[in-house]
């Protein structure tokens, strides 16, 4: 066992209790991300010629009964070798600050779910390790060891599982129907599967799959438009890559059309631009139910 040095029940207790559909899947979204940067630093290891896009499943059942919801991670990244390990029992660490991570993530993984397991392979100092333990809110001993073998991962990555919402801001707010788990799960994902960066992601809700990013992909209409901002003394060169896309790409958003900002492929920030456009939706050939999604990317941002 192992435990994380601060009062920790204390520390999730005053956390920001969610008020919406997609602030109640932020934990589950920390997840992902997570996912996302171990393939990312694996591929940081490798030779270009062995970098591949990788893979993320997320199964998620009995999503109709908040308190009975059961929702796994699972990736083919780097694993959670000695230094990710060692991170994660640090709140607030750095480890993942230029790549956006703040080092919480984990405390509203605990702050929403009743149950947490993580299973674990990855490269040691005599060949392929394995490990795995159950994440507890408690003041001490929060890192309880588990059977490694339990998890059932073949190769290389790591599987986080979720069961049981907990907190009654969690289960109002938790998503009870297939479809709105997947439009805040767009929502919030939406620019990184623009841009087609990352891996694929299968999203199996009761064994109907939905891949990403070939979802979003099939709501852009027409061909991306690409513009380059001049050289700023401030800001460098911004690239902006303009999408017109079907109404539905703007599901789970504040209004209509969005400017996302991009760091390290990866979006810090989305901001509903209505007001700026000044109209509802765009309009092309027969179809007036469109909307614009840009990304914004460049040194400046990181």
């Amino acid at each position: 066992m192992a435990s994380i040095d601060q009062n920790i029940v204390n520390r999730v207790r005053k956390l920001t209790k969610p008020s919406n559909a997609a602030q109640a899947l932020q934990p589950v979204f920390e997840a992902v991300s997570n996912a996302k940067f171990a393939i990312d630093d694996l591929n940081d290891q490798r030779a270009d010629s062995d970098q591949r896009k990788g893979r993320i499943d997320v199964e998620v059942g009995k999503l109709s009964d908040s308190s009975k919801v059961k929702i796994a991670i699972t990736d083919d990244g780097i694993g959670l070798d000695k230094d990710r390990f060692d991170a994660f029992r640090v709140i607030d660490t750095d480890f993942k600050s230029k790549k956006g991570g703040k080092g919480v993530g984990r405390l509203f993984w605990l702050d929403s779910f009743k149950s947490i397991s993580v299973f674990s392979t990855y490269k040691g100092p005599t060949g392929i390790e394995r490990r795995a333990f159950e994440f507890v809110l408690a003041n001490k001993d929060q890192i309880v060891d588990r059977d490694p073998e339990a998890g059932g991962i073949s190769g290389l990555g790591t599987r986080v599982e979720f069961s049981g919402v907990r907190g009654d801001r969690y289960i109002q707010h938790f998503p009870k129907k297939r479809d709105t788990f997947l439009r805040y799960f767009s929502a919030h994902f939406i620019a990184d599967f623009l841009v087609g960066s990352g891996p694929e992601i299968f999203v199996n809700i009761n064994g109907d799959i939905t891949t990403y990013p070939k979802a979003i992909s099939e709501l852009v209409v027409g061909q991306k438009v690409t513009i380059e901002t001049p050289p700023h003394d401030d800001f460098g060169i911004l690239t902006i890559e303009c999408f017109t896309c079907k109404e539905d790409a703007s599901k789970g958003l504040d209004g209509m059309h969005q400017l996302h900002l991009l760091a390290d492929e990866r979006t810090v920030a989305t901001r509903e631009v209505d007001k700026l456009i000044g109209i509802r939706r765009l309009e092309e050939g027969d179809m007036d139910d469109l909307v614009f999604h840009g990304c914004v990317s460049g040194s400046f941002f990181g």
